[in-house]
């Protein structure tokens, strides 16, 4: 999205840890180009499609399996699914699901899925929490913009290294999402 080129640009030493931050806490809905929205409304709905068919999928229906047999349901719905879960375990179904069967969406220039995990953290908050479809969309938003960010930041770096630039930049996505 828009802020994420300009805040690639700057080095840790130089306050990007606090533009992101920044950036994230004062974005609102209202200021938010008609374009972002449309694109944030497609990637949530993209994702939760996503979420529905690998629900069915062995990575998710494994993992299911396994917090089933050692944790209670909860009363957080999960795209997909019929069991309920927990707030953690809500958002870590629907993002199993929405990357174990690589659908989901990408970034390329910072190798990260945004998606995958920014929307299963927001729906499951935004259902815990009980936000209104303007607060969700500006958690999307804030949520794509930093972990598109910090992936631009690291790309290639975080890859030739070895880590999959997904996972770690995208619980900062998550993160500034629920923020």
């Amino acid at each position: 999205m828009a802020h994420a080129e300009a805040l690639q640009t700057l080095h840790p030493a130089a306050g990007a840890t606090e533009a992101v931050v920044e950036f994230v806490s004062r974005l609102r809905f209202a200021a938010l180009p008609a374009e972002a929205r449309h694109y944030a409304r497609r990637h949530l709905l993209d994702t939760v499609g996503v979420m529905i068919a690998g629900a069915g999928g062995d990575v998710a229906s494994r993992a299911e399996a396994v917090l089933a047999a050692v944790r209670p349901a909860g009363r957080i719905p999960v795209p997909g699914r019929t069991r309920r879960a927990d707030l953690i375990d809500a958002a870590f179904l629907g993002g199993t699901a929405a990357h174990g069967i690589e659908l989901d969406d990408g970034f390329r220039q910072g190798s990260v899925h945004p998606g995958c995990v920014v929307v299963p953290a927001v729906l499951a908050l935004g259902y815990d929490k009980r936000i209104d479809g303007k607060a969700l969309i500006e958690a999307l938003v804030a949520g794509y913009e930093a972990e598109i960010a910090i992936g631009r930041a690291c790309h290639p770096d975080l890859r030739q290294r070895g880590f999959h630039p997904a996972a770690a930049c995208g619980v900062f996505g998550a993160v500034m999402a629920a923020g």
